[in-house]
């Protein structure tokens, strides 16, 4: 099956059983046009991408991706009807846990009791950076009683207005004219970052007990390197780095894409074979790196690992029943199988608006007794096209929600 194909069985399944999707797709091309086809179909779809960990400490490091997957990852805790699309060495990165993310979210309302301090102390702990003046999600900007905040999860900043300790209004606004755009009711704040160090004095001690316990010809430079890091902390300053403390942050808890899985999703393998030849690369290919970064001290044992494995994978998609997508029917699957259909599908040529190509498309089908469907972009355009190919000597019928199609009927909807 196609790609097409594989977002209408996504799609129709979450229908037909009310529930969410998480997509595993084969490649990154393979899951934006998953994202896209599921768009159109009706089913809201977010792409959480692989990143590159900040291991070095750096200033000025983009955090696009950072933002898109916590957009993800607040969404799908969040509960709403949706898809999250990923690769699979994307979905085997640690992140930040779910129960540090549920924490550190919170719903604001205009009347809300919330002393401007608290707030401000809120953005700081979830990784929002200060700006003069917002300029992109992730960023936090103080004057007087208004406080300008950009969330990842939003298109356009927010403004809060308060009275005293009391939020007047919360509106949207346009960062480039800095002009209010429209009122928000309510206005979700979630972490900025997923590596967020809630106790840098606490942190540095961690830092300096592992860097005492290292051995080795690479412990020097590696001692060397934590102590800077460590007196950076214990002195208040930002770290450019703490991607590198994932495994010694939330008490050693490490969290996948896979623990936010929960029982009304369903999840979707798209060619399993690929995956693990996916998983088997990356791997090998951060062991490479990883030489380097153990040379030159800026990984050390207990952080030197961002990500779980295949073995892990499997366990998951077992566990979560997982639904294979292949477009080819192969020998065997690493994980048992309950159940194996074959699916024969043909994708047609994009319908340029041509009625007289639609029209030869439909008596085609119709004489081998397939039941059609065509999607109209909206109510309006379903009557016209059912009109249509009515006059052209095609009995189509207009249903606003077709449950059924029977054999040699054309449903427009």
């Amino acid at each position: 099956m196609t790609g097409v194909h594989k977002a209408n069985i996504i799609y129709s399944l979450c229908s037909l059983l009310g529930r969410r999707a998480f997509v595993v797709a084969g490649d990154e091309p393979e899951a934006n046009r998953l994202c896209a086809d599921l768009g159109a179909m009706g089913l809201p779809a977010l792409f959480y991408p692989l990143r590159d960990f900040t291991l070095r400490d750096a200033e000025g490091s983009s955090h696009e991706y950072e933002h898109q997957r916590l957009r993800a990852l607040t969404a799908l805790q969040g509960g709403g009807r949706c898809a999250v699309v990923c690769c699979i060495d994307a979905a085997l990165q640690y992140t930040l846990p779910p129960a540090e993310l549920r924490r550190r979210t919170v719903t604001l309302k205009p009347g809300a009791a919330v002393p401007m301090r608290r707030l401000l102390d809120l953005l700081a702990a979830c990784g929002y950076e200060p700006a003069a003046q917002i300029e992109g999600p992730g960023q936090y900007s103080h004057r007087g009683g208004i406080l300008d905040f950009f969330p990842p999860g939003l298109s356009s900043p927010v403004r809060a207005e308060f009275f005293g300790d009391e939020i007047d209004t919360l509106s949207f606004f346009d960062p480039l004219t800095q002009r209010r755009t429209e009122s928000a009711p309510a206005v979700t704040v979630a972490p900025a970052q997923e590596a967020l160090i809630a106790d840098p004095a606490g942190l540095a001690a961690k830092i300096r007990r592992l860097a005492a316990e290292l051995r080795g010809k690479a412990a020097p430079a590696a001692r060397a390197v934590l102590g800077r890091e460590a007196e950076k902390l214990e002195g208040g300053l930002p770290l450019g780095c703490a991607d590198k403390y994932l495994p010694l942050l939330y008490g050693g808890r490490t969290a996948t894409l896979f623990d936010y899985l929960q029982d009304d999703m369903l999840l979707f393998v798209s060619e399993p074979v690929r995956q693990r030849e996916k998983v088997r690369s990356a791997l090998w290919q951060w062991g490479e790196d990883l030489k380097d970064y153990l040379a030159d001290g800026t990984l050390c044992h207990t952080l030197d690992t961002y990500s779980r494995d295949w073995a892990f994978a499997l366990s998951q998609f077992e566990k979560a029943g997982a639904v294979y997508l292949d477009t080819f029917v192969h020998g065997g699957y690493d994980t048992p199988v309950r159940t194996l259909l074959n699916l024969t599908v043909r994708q047609r040529s994009v319908w340029g608006g041509s009625l007289d190509q639609l029209t030869d498309d439909l008596k085609e089908m119709l004489q081998n007794k397939w039941a059609c469907a065509v999607l109209a972009g909206n109510a309006r355009a379903a009557k016209t096209v059912a009109a249509d190919l009515r006059a052209r000597g095609i009995d189509a019928a207009d249903v606003e929600s077709p449950e059924k199609i029977e054999r040699g009927e054309v449903v427009v909807t």
